[in-house]
């Protein structure tokens, strides 16, 4: 599927697994490709995919979302103003997000995100969204996802800003984080996570 990264499973390991462990880890990436196809059809019905590489490690799927708004007079040859918003979103997947996981992915999603926005006097803002699914999620992990914040001004505004939001959905245990900045993400997560659960009750 173009703009997602499907997951490759690890080296075999020495040893010994019982039946159970490895049914409930087959059952978990079951899930998680589920839960990432769903959120591909959701994000795609107002965001373009972005192709990532074969080497994208942890990232699974890229998204960019573009909207101008204008304002002119007759004809758009005479426009009085425009405003140009963004967002680039970063989609993570892991067994289990750790506090230190979820360090590299923040770093990533601002490395590429920052690197895709472009200041100018008709932009407004961009946002750099980083979600990370995951089968488990450590607690101290949960919590730098929550106290998140960062904020960055172009030209001391002139040229707008950056915000960087983050969030974390918990296949587990149904959790789900998110960053102030990202509050509007937790319904729009929740609502997918849901119709993955109807469909398999």
């Amino acid at each position: 599927m173009a703009g997602m990264n499907p997951r490759k499973r690890g080296a075999a390991s020495s040893r010994l697994v019982s039946p159970g462990s490895v049914r409930s880890e087959e059952r978990m990436i079951a899930a998680q490709e589920k839960f990432l196809r769903q959120l591909d059809a959701a994000y795609r019905l107002n965001y373009d995919p972005v192709p990532i590489g074969p080497q994208a490690g942890a990232l699974a799927a890229q998204y960019v979302y573009k909207r101008t708004d204008q304002a002119y007079v007759l004809s758009r040859k005479a426009t009085i103003w425009s405003a140009e918003t963004h967002e680039h979103v970063f989609v993570f997947a892991a067994d289990e997000l750790t506090a230190e996981l979820w360090r590299e992915c923040r770093e990533r999603a601002l490395e590429l995100g920052l690197g895709l926005i472009r200041p100018h006097s008709e932009h407004k803002c961009s946002f750099v969204t980083a979600l990370v699914v995951c089968g488990a999620a450590r607690d101290e992990a949960i919590a730098q996802i929550v106290r998140e914040r960062y904020r960055k001004n172009y030209r001391f505004g002139f040229y707008g800003w950056m915000e960087f939001r983050a969030a974390a959905v918990c296949l587990g245990d149904g959790r789900v984080a998110v960053s102030r900045p990202a509050a509007d993400l937790r319904p729009f997560l929740e609502k997918n996570l849901n119709l993955i659960t109807t469909k398999e009750s």
